[in-house]
């Protein structure tokens, strides 16, 4: 059961029906150890695909499309386990249940989930005019042939075939996926709403199978949401999460990241994670300031390991005193709290070009995600304690980013 922190007000009345496209790879696709979720949240159902027949589609795999019969598409329970992606099925978790759960209980409004998201593909694979695009289409169209409803977001868990682009390059796939998605929905049924999408950083990039040392696709989530105000929401970061492998939560991770992502859908656009909205710095002390949705702030070593001084890295191309300590006690006023990072001395002159503090940037490589290893931060909001989903809290932590120090 959640208790919500805040107040929250339903976006949606009980008779109304929302629709929740998802987008992504694998890990929104559900790759773990086997299914939990089982039994029906409310109402909310999914297509089945017993009706879909092959037709040709756009680029992307060298496959036909399906096609959803707008009138002969049934919905059936959303469960896990039982989810049919395109031909096949999965026998595992995906986010959806716990989206689509949490959702509901916050809302009272029934979802349907929809979904495109296949894994191993890069956002080029997954784009307008691919094959698990044209799926979505099809789905959009049908929704649009059956009745009116509400769409309440779209949600993006992607990033891993993506980690070498830059910031300013993932960002703009990231409004293009929005946008694009918002379109297709406008074509094709009456809703007019502004569509917003809700990201989920990825916290892998270190691992084995990509090895970088530092990705720009976290930061570019960051930078679409704080520029395009209402279009994106960054839910967090992933590093907190238990991990079956070096790209995929677990079971029990899977459902916990899919119900923060209902939880912020549930708020709406005006969903903000833990993240930076300003910096400062006197003399040898560095001033962060954090949006913090349920204060205070909370330095946590239990559920995740230090990396070192809480994950905070003080950067610059040219000789960067080390970081002596990190204090993230202050009083916060109202939401707004702060951590003051102390250096071991004031920057020199040529350390004042291009200084910048990272959180959760970097590791090892490789190293694979996860609490106690890969990059991450032990810097987190109070909401724990007070939301819950199936047993377990949902601890909104600190994003994911590189902010630069202004001199």
């Amino acid at each position: 059961m959640i208790l919500p922190a805040v107040a929250i007000i339903a976006l949606f009345s009980i008779a109304q029906t929302a629709v929740i496209v998802t987008h992504g790879q694998s890990v929104m696709a559900g790759v773990n150890d086997s299914a939990s979720s089982t039994a029906q949240t409310g109402s909310n159902s999914m297509p089945t695909g017993q009706t879909w027949v092959d037709v040709p589609c756009g680029i992307g795999s060298g496959s036909n499309c399906v096609y959803v019969s707008p009138t002969a598409w049934p919905l059936v329970p959303l469960v896990e386990g039982t989810w049919t992606n395109y031909t096949t099925s999965t026998l595992t978790e995906s986010p959806r249940h716990a989206i689509a759960g949490v959702f509901r209980q916050l809302t009272g409004a029934d979802a349907i989930v929809i979904s495109d998201a296949e894994g191993g593909r890069s956002y080029e694979s997954l784009k307008r005019g691919t094959r698990p695009w044209t799926i979505f289409e099809r789905m959009a169209e049908s929704l649009g042939a059956r009745g009116n409803y509400d769409w309440a977001g779209a949600v993006i868990v992607h990033g891993e075939s993506n980690y070498s682009d830059s910031v300013a390059v993932y960002k703009e796939k990231i409004l293009e996926w929005c946008t694009d998605t918002e379109a297709k929905i406008w074509a094709t049924n009456r809703w007019r709403g502004r569509l917003t999408c809700y990201v989920s950083q990825p916290s892998g990039w270190t691992n084995a199978q990509f090895a970088f040392t530092s990705s720009g696709v976290p930061q570019a989530m960051l930078d679409a949401m704080v520029e395009n105000d209402g279009r994106v929401v960054v839910v967090g970061p992933q590093y907190d999460l238990a991990y079956r492998d070096a790209n995929h939560p677990d079971t029990a991770s899977s459902r916990l990241l899919g119900a923060r992502i209902g939880r912020a859908m549930g708020v709406g656009p005006t969903s903000k994670p833990v993240y930076p909205t300003s910096i400062s710095r006197n003399g040898a002390v560095v001033t962060v300031t954090i949006h913090t949705p349920v204060p205070p702030l909370v330095v946590d070593t239990a559920l995740v390991s230090n990396p070192g001084n809480y994950g905070f890295t003080y950067y610059c191309g040219s000789s960067p005193p080390a970081i002596s300590s990190v204090d993230c006690g202050a009083a916060c006023v109202g939401t707004s709290c702060s951590c003051a990072i102390t250096l071991a001395s004031t920057p020199g002159a040529p350390c004042l070009t291009d200084d910048t503090v990272r959180y959760a940037y970097t590791a090892s490589v490789p190293s694979s995600p996860g609490p106690t290893t890969g990059p991450r931060g032990n810097i987190r909001d109070g909401s724990g304690a007070v939301d819950t989903w199936q047993g377990e809290a949902m601890h909104r932590w600190m994003v994911h980013f590189e902010k630069a120090v202004p001199n």
